[in-house]
């Protein structure tokens, strides 16, 4: 299990971190000890050297926009709408970039559309120190609330809102041939719009761990990048072109699906599994998973720390550690070969972000692995019926027919959903342990890792 890229890539995510949330002096220690690590001149200590300089420059020069830190009456900002609208019985929610490229967080008692340049008034708020964190991932600087707006101009060419229409688009035509809450669960899947989704089916998703499904991430965007491989080699391409084929469509769906952090980190890891793939090499390993958290750090550094970039590289790594030892010893306990696989992937990613998802989200779920189990493989199929249906919608007739195949895998996830979270136990709260708990429980899961695959070698 050798994998030279993890050590690195600690390094300047932690460098990182120091850069952007610790005192001056921190960053200037750290600095130290990599010209002391150069000084060494033996080509690990240089690797890490330059991973902690490479790190703190990230930290220092590509920091997320300042965030607003108390409140203002009566401020008044124009923009343009480059988000989707959270419809509300008192106005729209969305985000709007501002001048010089800062992006808000509006509440507005109006109606909005897309593309749209608004000027508003009403009260600038800095965000909850609970939603600190995820603001500064999606570059935002503040909120404006109760707001009202007092000047507007008709939506004219954004580039940077043109996703936002197509998904709009989109959305138009998944209510059109669906009922509800089909169109709605499907939206999620597809591009993460679940906003009106009911409480009672939203809770149910939270307290079966499916809640990702809605969240267009790994999964989604891992059916998207198997798929566009698939469809390249079929039509001849060999391995090395379809694997590079595919990633233009990945990145495509990424910012269309609306280029949230979740999108955009997995088109990342998504990049490199196909990279890896088209140079021989195993899409999915703990170098591979190095390089796309460096990768990521690059491109993002605020992403670094919060939740769900832990959540991402936990459940990633879980599977390279864990999926292959699992799926071993189901082979050797006789589990048909049609069920070991996502079994495997089941099991593997619910050891690697439970303790996780019970610290951030407040809630176990004891049934996760058994929803997983039955939900995510019908979430590539539920993700293809839609694409297609919202490509079939010129053409009602044949949009009708998708959308009825297409109630058929919805109706499956939302039928296992339902009956899971109906289940005894299955809504358990959780009280958020010591940040160094999760820590140990890290290292034991990799220390178990290392003795497995070592007792397997022998």
């Amino acid at each position: 299990m050798r994998a030279p890229l993890v050590l690195p890539a600690l390094l300047v995510l932690d460098a990182i971190v120091v850069a952007r949330d610790y005192p001056l002096k921190d960053a200037f220690v750290l600095a130290v000890l990599a010209a002391v690590a150069l000084l060494c001149k033996s080509r690990a200590h240089g690797v890490a050297a330059c991973a902690i300089v490479f790190g703190l420059a990230l930290g220092f020069y590509r920091q997320a926009p300042p965030q607003l830190e108390r409140e203002i009456e009566h401020v008044r900002v124009g923009g343009v709408v480059v988000s989707d609208i959270v419809a509300q019985a008192w106005g729209d929610s969305f985000e709007m970039r501002g001048p010089g490229g800062l992006r808000y967080a509006l509440s507005v008692h109006e109606r909005v559309a897309v593309g749209e340049h608004v000027v508003a008034v009403g009260r600038l708020e800095p965000f909850e120190s609970s939603w600190r964190d995820l603001a500064r991932e999606r570059g935002l600087s503040a909120r404006l609330v109760d707001a009202h707006i007092v000047e507007r101009a008709a939506p004219r060419y954004e580039i940077e809102a043109l996703p936002a229409r197509i998904r709009a688009s989109a959305g138009n035509a998944l209510h059109r041939f669906l009922a509800e809450p089909d169109a709605t669960v499907l939206a999620g899947m597809l591009y993460g719009a679940r906003g009106s989704l009911p409480p009672e089916l939203r809770a149910e998703f939270q307290d079966t761990g499916t809640v990702h499904v809605l969240v267009t991430a790994g999964l989604h965007l891992g059916v998207i990048a198997a798929l566009a491989a698939f469809v390249f080699a079929r039509l001849g391409f060999g391995r090395v072109p379809a694997s590079l084929s595919a990633i233009p469509l990945v990145w495509m769906y990424a910012i269309l699906s609306g280029g949230h952090v979740p999108s955009l980190r997995a088109a990342v890891m998504a990049t490199v599994a196909l990279a890896a793939r088209a140079c021989g090499e195993r899409a999915l390993s703990l170098n591979t998973l190095a390089l796309a958290a460096i990768a990521v750090a690059a491109i993002w550094p605020a992403w670094v720390g919060g939740a769900s970039f832990a959540l991402s590289f936990s459940c990633v790594s879980a599977i390279v550690l864990f999926a292959e030892p699992i799926a071993s010893w189901l082979e050797r306990v006789h589990v048909p070969g049609l069920f070991r696989e996502p079994l495997a992937l089941t099991f593997a990613t619910q050891l690697g972000v439970w303790p996780l998802t019970a610290s951030t989200f407040l809630v176990i779920a004891p049934y996760a692995p058994l929803a997983n189990l039955f939900v995510v493989p019908v979430v590539g199929i539920a993700m293809l019926g839609g694409i297609a249906l919202v490509a079939t919608t010129p053409f009602p007739t044949l949009a009708n027919l998708v959308a009825r195949i297409e109630s058929w895998p919805l109706a499956w996830i939302e039928g296992v959903v339902h009956l899971t979270a109906h289940l005894p136990f299955a809504h358990l709260i959780a009280t958020p342990p010591p940040d160094w708990t999760l820590a140990v429980y890290d290292c034991a899961m990799i220390v178990v890792a290392v003795l497995v695959r070592a007792s397997a070698s022998r």
